[in-house]
């Protein structure tokens, strides 16, 4: 069996055009190997694995004005997303007019007037305000507060990518453009200190509920020198309410062992599962409570 020769650089490790590598030399049979994809018409890459793979296979095919937009860019800012648009494998890309939509297989070409194109791990997308205001043609005005809480208040692990002010420059940037009415509504809702889609929920249905609006993850130094972060809590009335999602057994664990400090720090601990937040949210007898 012949060996394939290896592709010299810049083609042995990242996507390519089908033109370019072959006014470098390289065959036609080279090109056309099994051991490359074909993920766009005269486009060739080495794997189609992540959706930065997939995001990395289209730019040889963007021009330098195009950029990610809409739940492409937001995923890759890691944004929280249904999941319906979280498995939707087509690629949103944006074009600077006058340059027309990108229209091929498997991406939602838009156009845009403005907005510079910065980069995320080296992948040309919107500024993660104009990616908000984007979405709002896709989401739903809860769901577009909870990606705007990610974008401002960042994770333990990410900073925050922008600010209130940001989008709130954004809407009024945008007026008139798809989208920008769901954002305008959302806007006034958005709060720093949400570190999950779940407490945004949890935060807004509170608040509709005409509760007070409790303070995010603000850090609560016990007794006894122990610090704990919860979710949502109202110090005023020493009461705490923490998000139980699906995890595993330490963590039940680990979350057991701080509700219980808290408790004997003089704390109510309002404990909301999954299944009540996502499917009876309107139920609030059946979240139960640690005194």
């Amino acid at each position: 069996m012949t060996r394939r020769r290896d592709l010299p650089g810049p083609f042995d490790g990242s996507a390519f055009r089908v033109g370019r590598a072959r006014s470098a030399g390289i065959s036609r049979h080279r090109v056309d190997a099994r051991d490359l994809v074909r993920p766009h018409h005269g486009g060739r890459a080495h794997r189609l694995e992540t959706l930065e793979d997939r995001c990395r296979a289209l730019m040889p095919l963007m021009s330098s004005t195009q950029a990610f937009t809409g739940p492409t860019a937001a995923l890759l800012m890691g944004a929280p997303l249904p999941l319906r648009l979280e498995r939707d494998p087509r690629l949103h890309v944006s074009s600077l007019r006058p340059q027309r939509a990108m229209r091929r297989p498997g991406v939602v070409g838009v156009e845009r007037g403005d907005g510079a194109v910065g980069r995320i791990r080296g992948i040309p997308a919107l500024h993660a305000a104009l990616v908000w205001v984007d979405l709002g043609r896709r989401l739903s005005i809860v769901d577009l507060v909870a990606v705007g809480d990610r974008l401002v208040s960042g994770t333990l692990r990410r900073p925050p990518l922008c600010g209130v002010e940001d989008l709130a420059a954004a809407v009024a940037q945008r007026t008139g453009s798809p989208g920008v009415r769901a954002a305008r509504s959302a806007l006034p809702s958005i709060r720093i200190g949400s570190w999950s889609r779940p407490e945004t929920f949890l935060r807004l249905l509170i608040v509709a509920a005409g509760l007070p609006e409790p303070e995010l993850n603000r850090p609560i130094v016990l007794s006894i020198g122990r610090l704990v972060v919860p979710d949502l809590c109202w110090p005023l009335y020493r009461i705490v309410i923490e998000y139980d999602g699906q995890w595993h057994d330490d963590v039940w664990d680990s979350d057991a062992d701080r509700h219980e400090a808290l408790v004997d720090d003089g704390w109510m601990v309002v404990r909301v599962r999954r299944h009540e937040l996502f499917h009876a949210p309107g139920s609030s007898s059946r979240a139960s409570c640690v005194v």
